[in-house]
Parts: structure tokens; sequence; C-alpha cells
């Protein structure tokens, strides 16, 4: 198990989270990828635990007052029990069987993610600080690291930076400062503290990004799912086109319209 998938979930009081990492998981094995670690705050369903070969739960968690409950995802270094991971948010499927060895760097980032119509996404629409303050423009909703010294160091600086996010923010995050703590603008500054995250021109894995105003529509409803119809048979499609790669749905009531799905695919299987 020198390779595998970490996913952090823990549930708020609206969200399940944890539902989201499991339907990941299944969409993973559906792909043809294998080894799912959960990490989390409470023991997940035994349904749920089916499909991870590691559930861990936190001894201590930061995020216990919190709404996002993202402020233990620094801790992604030391909990992953593989050599080389890739990081998932929970609210992700899996498209296709990842191939390790395309990750040619020690910390990997998404930062070229793309409209369900293979299209560069609108990124200023929701990323105005990193534009205006000039961040790495890095994603975490998918990245990979392997275990070595310098992704130990980007790490131990990632915690540094989310435990004092407000007056780090104060520094590098001058211009349309966030009101929260937030992993990617806190992975950024801290990219930029250990001179990681360098421009890439595309990404190895791709990453279609649904959020609603990151689709290039001219006229946008509430959701995208009211936009675009989509379907899945063998393949998931949105309008006519195939998704691959990673794709964040975001909208967190489309787990439920597909976990069923993938659930049929794994007993298939």
């Amino acid at each position: 198990m020198s390779k595998g998938f970490l996913i952090f979930a823990q549930n708020n009081d609206i969200d399940d989270y944890v539902k989201q990492a499991y339907l990941c998981a299944l969409s993973g094995h559906a792909s043809g990828n294998k080894y799912f670690t959960l990490v989390t705050d409470v023991e997940p369903p035994k349904e749920y635990k089916s499909v991870f070969d590691n559930v861990i739960v936190l001894e201590n968690d930061e995020s216990k007052d919190a709404d996002w409950k993202i402020e233990n995802r620094w801790k992604a270094y030391d909990l992953s029990p593989y050599e080389h991971t890739v990081v998932l948010d929970s609210d992700t499927l899996i498209l296709n069987k990842i191939d390790f060895t395309a990750f040619d760097e020690d910390v990997y980032f998404t930062q070229n993610p793309i409209t369900y119509r293979g299209e560069d996404i609108n990124a200023t629409y929701y990323r105005k600080a990193f534009f205006l303050n000039h961040l790495p423009n890095i994603y975490m909703g998918m990245y990979y690291f392997r275990k070595c010294d310098s992704a130990r160091h980007f790490f131990e600086m990632l915690q540094i930076v989310m435990q004092n996010w407000r007056e780090f923010y104060k520094v590098f995050c001058f211009e349309a400062m966030p009101k929260h703590v937030s992993v990617d603008v806190c992975a950024s500054i801290a990219c930029l503290l250990v001179d990681l995250g360098h421009k890439r021109k595309y990404d190895v894995v791709p990453f279609v990004h649904m959020k609603l105003h990151a689709q290039n529509w001219k006229q946008t409803n509430e959701f995208w799912q009211q936009k675009v119809q989509w379907y899945m048979k063998d393949r998931l499609k949105i309008g006519n086109f195939t998704q691959n790669g990673i794709f964040h749905y975001t909208e967190k009531n489309f787990a439920d319209k597909i976990l069923e799905r993938y659930q049929n695919v794994l007993v298939q299987v």
C-alpha cells in the first residue's frame, strides 16, 4: 500500500461529508483505483467502512467548533499511511484510474481546473483574493505529495499558517481578504514561504470544477443541475460531454442522486 487516497470528512449540522467521502471511494473503486483512507471525527457506519482500508478517527480535533471542518487538513502528511498520497475533497468523483507516476513533483497542486466542457474555468469570480494579492492559484480539491523532506516542510508551514491565519492574511492577503480560514488560501501562502506551487500550464489529472459561476455561462441559475442535464450509464456525462479525471460536483444533493448507481456498480464488480 505505497500509493493511496486520503479523504478528510467531518459532518456538520447540515452536510454529510462522510457520505460524500464514501461515494468518492466508491467511484474510485469503480474506476480501478485501490486503497482509500478516511480521516474523520467519529466512527462511520459499517457500510461506509467497507470501501476504506483505513479509517482514522482524529484524537485532537481542531475543528470541533467550526462549520467547514477544514482545520485538520494540515495533518495530511503525518496521517497518511502511504508513501505516495492523493488528497481529495469529499465532494469529488474519481472517474479514471489515477497514474501516480504522472506526478513528477514532491508536492503537486491542481492549478488548471476545467469546466465540464473541457474549457478553462472562470477563476476570477471566486478567487479575487488570489489574483489581487498575486498568490499562487492552487486548488486543494485534489493534490499529491510523496513522503520526503520538502513535502514535510510544506505541511509544517501549512500548520503554522492555518493556526495563525488572521495574522498571515493581514500580510499576504490584504486585498479582498477572506473572512474565514481557507485551506486553499493558507496553502497558497505556505507555498510562497517554502517556494512551492510554481505555475504549470496543464494538470496531469483533469480536474472538473462545477461551481456555478466558473462555467463561463452568460446566464446562470442558482445551481448547475438546473442549467444542464447529467446522465450516467457506463460513464458520467454532463450535457453531451463525457467527464474524465476528478469531478468536483460541489452541489451536495448530487451525491444523493448518484450514490445508488455507484453502489450497484460495486456489487456487480
